[in-house]
C-alpha cells in the first residue's frame, strides 16, 4: 500500500472522545445568552433577551418596556398577549430597544 501524505490520519478514538466531552460541558444557548437583573419589583431575575418579532404570547416581561423619551409601557411581570405582542411590533420605532427582556 502507498502512504498518501496529503490525506490527515483519523483522528484517533480518544481524541473523539475528548471532543464530545468538551462539547457536553459547554452551556447550551441560552444559558449562555442569560442575565440576571433585578427587576422593576426589586428582586433578581434570569432573564433573555427576545428581539420583537420573536415573541410569544405567555412570555412573562423582565424589565420594563421603555419608549425613546423614557416612558415606562410594559413593567416586568407582565405577561405577553397575542395584543400586546402585535402592539409592541407597530411601535417599535418608538421604543427604546428592539427586544424585550423575558423571564425565564
Amino acid at each position: 500500500m502507498i502512504d498518501k501524505p496529503d490525506e490527515p490520519e483519523p483522528p484517533k478514538e480518544e481524541e473523539m472522545l475528548e471532543e464530545t466531552e468538551e462539547k457536553e460541558a459547554e452551556p447550551q444557548e441560552e444559558e449562555k445568552e442569560g442575565v440576571h437583573i433585578i427587576g422593576d419589583d426589586g428582586v433578581s431575575h434570569k432573564a433573555i433577551c427576545v428581539m420583537l418579532g420573536d415573541l410569544k404570547a405567555g412570555m412573562a416581561v423582565a424589565e420594563a418596556v421603555k419608549t425613546n423619551k423614557g416612558t415606562i409601557i410594559l413593567t416586568s411581570g407582565h405577561i405577553l398577549s397575542e395584543r400586546t405582542i402585535t402592539r409592541l411590533q407597530d411601535t417599535r420605532d418608538q421604543l427604546s430597544e428592539d427586544y424585550v427582556r423575558i423571564s425565564v
